[in-house]
């Protein structure tokens, strides 16, 4: 599949990208497996460390939440995700 040519706004000064439908895909399985993995580890953990991890869920969500609006991607940002 080909990648539409963009002209950007500024021409010379910018430069528009696209991902193609391998590439989503591609991305999708990598973050499927990461999280397959977590959940792996953390079915292992015993019910002490689980208890810290529950405690700790709003902490990281908190956290993910900044890191994906800095980058861009979290509910509010401006920019468009890259799912």
């Amino acid at each position: 599949m080909s990648v539409p040519d963009r002209t950007p706004d500024l021409p010379g000064r910018a430069c528009v990208i696209g991902i193609t439908s391998a590439g989503a895909a591609l991305i999708d399985a990598v973050r499927q497996d990461n999280a397959s993995r977590l959940a792996e580890c953390v079915v292992r953990l015993d019910p002490a460390d689980l208890a810290v991890m529950a405690a700790a869920l709003p902490v990281l969500e908190s956290l993910a939440q900044q890191v994906a609006c800095r980058a861009g991607t979290g509910p509010g940002a401006a920019a468009a995700t890259l799912a």
